[in-house]
């Protein structure tokens, strides 16, 4: 049998207004996959690998993504396949536990400690993840304002760099517009139950 390239996917204009301004309100695991097309992963086992989304639904994604023209494909392949089977010791992605307490009510973030017990990322979170939560965010609350913010958050080595991220954006939003700061605690913790 004869090496067949592999498929490419490529984001279209569609695809790139939706990023930058979030046009279509796409849900957000399938802007993880236009994020990480966007950056450069462009082959369906690159996708799998590096999504946070399950491995099952990425396909289907796609799939829906290529139907409604937010991305193409291009190279040679049959159309698309069911995903490979997870790799051994894969790290389940974005499972919250079904016995997760369920706030009564919004905290209120007025002091330095709310902010910090609220705003605080775990050790061991997946900096993919982060990245990618953190500017969607950005992009959500301050549009094509918000390039600097993305460019520093995806430059971030590790988890103690993003944290300083996450800290200057909420004291700019303490400045400047304090509504925001539940959106930021709750995409903080997000991240922090992705483990």
């Amino acid at each position: 049998m004869g090496a067949r390239l592999p498929m490419h996917f490529v984001l279209t204009a569609k695809g790139d207004e939706e990023l930058a301004s979030r046009t279509y309100r796409l849900e957000l695991k399938v802007r993880n996959i236009l994020f990480l097309i966007q950056r450069g992963t462009h082959t369906l086992e690159a996708i799998l690998q590096n999504s946070v989304v399950p491995r099952e639904e990425v396909v289907e994604k796609l799939r829906d993504l290529l139907k409604d023209q937010f991305v193409s494909m291009s190279g040679s392949g049959a159309a698309l396949a069911a995903p490979p089977p997870a790799t051994p010791g894969r790290a389940p992605t974005l499972n919250v536990p079904l016995d997760a307490p369920v706030p009564t009510a919004p905290p209120t973030l007025t002091g330095r400690s709310d902010r910090a017990s609220l705003l605080g990322l775990s050790a061991n979170a997946s900096m993919s993840q982060a990245r990618f939560v953190l500017c969607d965010f950005c992009l959500d609350q301050f549009g094509m304002k918000a390039q600097a913010l993305v460019d520093q958050i995806n430059a971030a080595p590790d988890v103690p760099a993003l944290q300083k991220i996450v800290d200057t954006l909420a004291n700019e939003l303490v400045k400047t517009d304090k509504s925001h700061l539940r959106a930021l605690a709750d995409r903080v913790r997000e991240i922090n139950e992705g483990n």
